[in-house]
């Protein structure tokens, strides 16, 4: 067999099958991200899509680190607690 042969002997082999099957090549590409997650990762769905930026002190930047880790939750979760607390206690209703 001459290597020309060979080569195509080889590629051949990939055109058909599983690697032919672009559903089966999504459905295990999903399934290798979703086993890559921990389980809070797995747990937590995509209920953030909207980003919020903004510059701050490194200070800050701590303080909202480590009462993320006291309270075991996010950063975003914190904010959002904190955010719907200061709502209240202004008495602010929603956006005009």
């Amino acid at each position: 067999m001459r290597e020309d042969e060979a080569v195509d002997s080889f590629a051949s082999m990939f055109q058909t099958g599983y690697a032919a099957e672009p559903e089966r090549i999504e459905k295990r590409q999903r399934a290798e991200r979703r086993s890559s997650l921990t389980a809070k990762q797995r747990k937590r769905g995509a209920t953030r899509t909207a980003q919020i930026n903004y510059r701050c002190t490194p200070a800050y930047k701590q303080l909202a680190s480590d009462l993320a880790k006291h309270c075991d939750a996010s950063i975003a979760d914190v904010m959002e607690e904190a955010l719907a607390l200061l709502a209240k206690a202004k008495r602010f209703s929603g956006g005009e």
